[in-house]
């Protein structure tokens, strides 16, 4: 992981922070909303956006750090 990939991680977690997001003992970040449990999941190459279901965990949404951004909406670059 580069530098730049590197800050980016860290602004990532700084902003989910910010926004009440709970970090776990994997590094990862959690939210629960609406009786649903998110979480945030910092891979190596990329971060995924998650969500539990009965089945385990399921991918909303993922994007490598290259192209990942915080902008004032929230978090660019998850497709």
């Amino acid at each position: 992981m580069t530098k730049k990939e590197n800050d980016i991680k860290q602004e990532i977690g700084n902003f989910l922070q910010a926004k009440g997001w709970t970090k776990d003992a994997g590094s990862n970040y959690k939210n629960e909303l609406n009786g649903s449990v998110y979480r945030m999941k910092f891979n190596t190459n990329v971060l995924r956006y998650e969500v539990k279901s009965e089945a385990g965990w399921v991918r909303l949404r993922s994007g490598y750090w290259k192209d990942i951004s915080i902008t004032e909406k929230g978090i660019r670059g998850l497709t």
